[in-house]
């Protein structure tokens, strides 16, 4: 019995032979982002998807997995090719629990990565891309949760195990975002509408430049906020 059989369906990798670049998207679903936010971002996650599905490498090579946290934090899509990607509804309401989801996603990227280790599949580092409008409420800068979720990104970010993105909204707060994002990749979007499909005409372009390189490569990806390069181990 070879080792494919011992895995379930759903969590085989399709393509094996192919590198692969895990992407979660971290999406903000609280109350605040109803209304055009919340449109807004739902078609700028469409774009996302159909932009890499029409690179012949990248809709390969990218798996995408989305976890929205509002009220609760919730798994929308585990990763898949972006062929396999079935996106659902975003329904905004309640608080920001940004911790939990950041915690969440990096679980399952060390879940993925271990997969793909399992199957003899090579990957890229894994990308985390926050969306907010606002702050996190389930934590508080020095609170123990707080801590715990810093150093996560930190340890992540300084042993490349991941590469952490984020974005917000004229509403977000810049000061605690940057407290949590080590590597200053912290972007403002100034308007709903051309800033969500700007930041995701960015990912999808950065993400096929990914895909088109190997492992452990130094590239330079457009910098969304002055359209100077960064260079990023991948």
């Amino acid at each position: 019995m070879g080792i494919e059989e011992l895995i379930p369906e759903e969590s085989q990798v399709k393509y094996p032979g192919v590198e692969k670049c895990p992407v979660v998207l971290l999406l903000d679903t609280s109350g605040s982002m109803w209304g055009e936010p919340i449109q807004e971002l739902m078609k700028g996650v469409e774009s996302l998807v159909s932009a890499i599905e029409e690179d012949p490498k990248a809709r390969q090579s990218v798996e995408i997995a989305i976890v929205t946290f509002g009220e609760g934090v919730q798994v929308l899509q585990d990763f898949a090719p972006v062929e396999d990607v079935k996106l659902k509804e975003l329904l905004p309401k309640g608080t920001t629990p940004m911790g939990k989801a950041i915690k969440e996603a990096l679980d399952m990227i060390e879940y993925r990565k271990m997969l793909l280790r399992g199957q003899g599949a090579q990957y890229y580092r894994p990308w985390l891309v926050l969306i907010t409008d606002g702050e996190p409420t389930d934590m508080e800068p020095g609170s123990a949760m707080w801590e715990e979720v810093r150093e996560r990104l930190m340890d992540a970010e300084n042993r490349k195990k991941v590469i952490t993105w984020a974005f917000g909204t004229e509403s977000a707060n810049f000061e605690k975002l940057k407290m949590l994002f080590p590597k200053g990749r912290v972007f403002r979007l100034t308007d709903y509408e051309k800033g969500f499909q700007s930041m995701f005409t960015w990912l999808s372009s950065s993400l096929k430049m990914v895909s088109s390189s190997m492992p452990g490569d130094k590239v330079k990806v457009e910098n969304p906020a002055s359209l100077d390069g960064i260079e990023i181990e991948l």
